[in-house]
Order: C-alpha cells, then structure tokens, then sequence
C-alpha cells in the first residue's frame, strides 16, 4: 500500500489538525519526511517527501515562502505541514492563494503537537508502508528453495545478490 497524505491523515497519528488548502490534492505518495528549519530548504528538498517545519526560517519573508512552494510542488512533495503559534499565528494569505493555484497541501497543527514523535510516527507509518508493499512471502521462499536444492555458500551469495530489498527482508 504506497502511503499518502490522505491515509497518513486518516490514521490518527495528528491530534488535531486542520487542512488550510489542497484537501482534493493529497494522493502524492510519501516516501521520505522533511524537515523544513533553513531558509535555503529548496537547495535540500527531497522528491516525494512529506515537509514538516514552524516557518521559521522565512516567517517574515513572503518571497521566498511563495518560492519555497512552487519548488516543493516541482519535487512532487506530498505536502507542507506547519505548527503554527509557535514563530507564525497563522499561514499568510498569499501563501494560502498561491498554494490553492499550484494545488499544493498545507496542514496547521497547534503549537502544542510534539514535532519529534509526530515525526517518529510518520516515519514509522512510510517504513510500515514500505515493508506492506513489498511480497517477502516470495522472496524468502525462493530463497530457501534455491538453497535447499543446492546448499553451498555460493548459491547463497548468489540469491541474496538477486533479491531486490534485501534489507528489507532480513
């Protein structure tokens, strides 16, 4: 099951959020977590990651926030999440207009939410994903199979070397 914003949503990992734009554009896929804390972010961004940040860095400056969003779009990033009251009380008009636009997410959490098990879970839910939609049950079968047949350290090496995500299923 590849993981989206809009699972990611619905499995109550957030205690309370509120979706300020893109509610019809949250099917991006999450394959990596951001953390957004430097106002040169774009130089970093990760493809289909999911940004976490308090705005921070470009709290103030409207430019480079308007910026940030067209390249994160470009990235085909899932979607911005941002805890608000902490250095921003609200997200900026023309960022909502502009992120409406470009039909790009934008998620508020209270100032209260824990950033740092909010990040754990969401990591946790893209290696569940991962883990989820990847068949071990036919990789590790043939594994054993082709080992059984021949039982020598070469054929071991040999099939481990041909099993796509090893890593994962060890």
């Amino acid at each position: 099951m590849k993981l989206n914003l809009k699972t990611l949503l619905n499995k109550g990992i957030f205690e309370q959020y509120t979706i300020v734009t893109g509610e019809d554009y949250m099917d991006t896929e999450i394959k990596s977590m951001s953390i957004l804390e430097t106002p040169d972010f774009k130089d970093y961004i990760i493809e289909n990651s999911l940004i976490l940040t308090t705005f921070y860095p470009i709290k103030s400056d409207i430019k480079t926030t308007l910026d940030l969003l067209s390249s994160l779009k470009k990235f085909n990033t899932a979607g911005l999440i941002v805890k608000i009251h902490r250095y921003i009380d609200d997200i900026p008009q023309e960022v909502i207009d502009h992120a409406r636009e470009i039909d790009y997410p934008i998620i508020t959490l209270n100032y209260d939410a824990n950033l740092s098990i909010l990040f754990n879970n969401i990591m946790s839910e893209i290696q569940s994903s991962d883990f989820e939609s990847y068949s071990l049950e036919y990789s590790y079968s043939d594994f054993l199979s082709k080992v059984y047949e021949n039982p020598t350290t070469k054929t071991l090496m040999d099939t481990v070397e041909s099993i796509e995500d090893f890593d994962l299923l060890i």
